[in-house]
């Protein structure tokens, strides 16, 4: 029951009863003074000498291996690019960020995006692709006056390119980036020539977006990232903490981590360290930091008694007692 509101806050009655959802296997609490965490991602970062992103892509996540994609060969499969261009009378070229770094405007937007670069730009199919997929006109435009933001000297080329974008009318332009987790490894490019369709259709760019998938897992699968090195832990404040998760703050900045990613999780006390296996269940972004939910899958037993008996007291167990007389409403 409510028995105040003012500037200051609300006034309520305390509940005759609280009631947690049985799906959570313990309450959380606020983390004892000593304890720090330190978050190890699956291979963010990897330390690879590529741009980075905005967006974050499994290798494995988006594939499918159909008889037109076949990965074992990364030649084979350029060759089933190039002949792809070919048959839609368009011309092709596949650029790797090796020895080079993003220059052009559509570069830096499809580098800073993960997204494809569609020209003409149209809205239409990129909500058939999927906008997670492809940039819309509002996207590009936003995504140019960040870079102009950034960088004063872009002013005059950014601008030019703009209005070129804009008013585009000579066939089309795809620029689709090959993403391996956070990185930008290269791009294919497709140009529509005077015989080549007049304008790329939802096909084309499914198509395109496809083949971008199955090139970055067969690079990963034929050994293109070997070498990538184990990443500097990630500082995390924990926010709460129980005896099967915690919620966690990073800086706003963090790389975007996406829902169900693997981490590695080293809590530091005063007596001892623990680590454990987690995963992602749930990302909260505020003006000023990331939260992230994470849940713990591999905790060693010895690890688990000490949790339980640091949190919640030297007698806790872990049992969950229930009332047999409370009613529980089944439409609940």
């Amino acid at each position: 029951r409510v028995r105040r509101v003012d500037p200051e806050g609300v006034l309520v009655d305390n509940p005759p009863a609280i009631y947690r959802r049985l799906q959570r296997e313990f309450e959380r609490v606020r983390p004892p003074d000593d304890f720090a965490a330190r978050l190890f991602f699956e291979g963010l970062p990897l330390g690879l000498d590529f741009p980075s992103s905005l967006r974050y892509v499994e290798p494995e996540a988006d594939i499918n291996l159909s008889a037109r994609f076949d990965p074992s060969s990364i030649a084979d499969l350029l060759k089933s690019f190039r002949d792809y261009a070919l048959s839609i009378k368009a011309e092709s070229k596949i650029v790797m960020f090796r020895a080079r770094r993003p220059s052009s405007f559509a570069e830096r937007i499809i580098t800073r995006s993960g997204r494809i670069l569609l020209l003409p730009m149209n809205d239409t199919i990129a909500h058939e692709v999927g906008v997670e997929h492809v940039l819309t006109e509002d996207d590009v435009h936003a995504l140019a006056m960040e870079q102009l933001h950034n960088e004063a000297t872009l002013m005059a080329d950014f601008a030019a390119e703009i209005e070129r974008i804009s008013s585009f009318e000579r066939g089309s332009e795809l620029y689709a980036p090959i993403m391996y987790r956070r990185y930008v490894v290269g791009y294919l490019a497709l140009v529509g020539g005077n015989h080549a369709r007049k304008n790329f259709d939802a096909e084309i760019v499914d198509h395109v977006r496809e083949f971008c998938s199955v090139l970055a897992y067969s690079l990963n699968e034929n050994g293109y990232f070997e070498g990538a090195v184990r990443p500097e832990p990630t500082q995390a404040e924990i926010v709460d903490i129980s005896a099967s998760g915690m919620l966690v703050a990073l800086p706003v900045d963090s790389p975007e981590i996406a829902a169900g990613a693997g981490v590695e999780v080293s809590v530091d006390t005063t007596l001892k360290t623990i680590r454990v296996g987690a995963r992602v269940v749930r990302t909260i972004a505020s003006s000023d930091r990331l939260f992230l939910a994470l849940r713990f899958i591999e905790v060693e037993s010895e690890d688990s008694s000490y949790l339980l008996k640091v949190l919640y007291g030297d007698q806790y167990d872990g049992t969950i007692e229930r009332q047999s007389d409370i009613e529980v409403n089944p439409e609940l």
